[in-house]
């Protein structure tokens, strides 16, 4: 077996066999920019060895996830014939880490955060979803970094598996993490990011509330 695929069953196992039950017991957040939402999680030693690719950040305490079309998400400055290829024709994709320790109300304090809890077992799901979506090879069955991210050194750009187009964009990747984690939403027909937070909002009120006793 891969050893990507190993490290990966072994969070898993980890997870699963100290997990209480399903009370829920991490905060997840979604995170809207305007045209792009992306998933924030925690970072913790479970993660560390089960992401190879959270090594080139060493003193984070989030990892802001993204995944979306190659040519566009790299661009420094994306023309329209760059965004209409994108929507026009399926083309590669990448996904982007951001590296950062601030609160995430703190970090992305102009924008629209969405904050959820995960049971240890949903959040095995969300983290399955994000796993499968890097390219990985070589020995440690880590990613191929592409360079540089949005955020200069803090951030990160690596080959994703899957392609962009008009109907599976980078908010219909994060509608199906949030599915595969157990939200109550249907990834088909969320383009968005205004699509998906609505959706999200939605399902996350339909949850039911953690308990507060014993």
């Amino acid at each position: 077996m891969h050893r990507a695929s190993l490290l990966f069953f072994s969070f898993v196992l980890c997870l699963c066999a100290t997990a209480p039950g399903w009370a829920a017991q991490r905060s997840v957040y979604l995170v809207n920019i305007g045209w792009h939402a992306g998933i924030v999680v925690p970072v913790d030693a479970a993660l560390r060895r089960a992401m190879p690719e959270v090594a080139r950040f060493p003193n984070v305490t989030f990892i802001a996830i993204g995944w979306g079309d190659s040519e566009f998400y790299q661009a420094k400055d994306p023309g329209p014939f760059i965004a209409m290829k994108a929507a026009l024709l399926p083309t590669n994709a990448v996904v982007h880490l951001n590296g950062f320790s601030r609160p995430v109300a703190e970090e992305f304090a102009r924008l629209e955060v969405l904050e959820f809890m995960l049971s240890d077992e949903e959040f095995a799901a969300l983290f399955g979803h994000i796993h499968a979506t890097f390219q990985r090879g070589g020995d440690n069955g880590a990613s191929e970094p592409l360079g540089q991210g949005l955020f200069g050194a803090s951030s990160q750009f690596y080959k994703a598996t899957g392609e962009f187009h008009m109907m599976r964009t980078c908010n219909t990747w994060a509608a199906e993490a949030l599915a595969a984690a157990g939200l109550d939403l249907d990834p088909k027909g969320i383009i968005t990011a205004s699509g998906l937070m609505e959706a999200a909002r939605a399902a996350i009120e339909k949850r039911p509330k953690a308990n507060s006793g014993n």
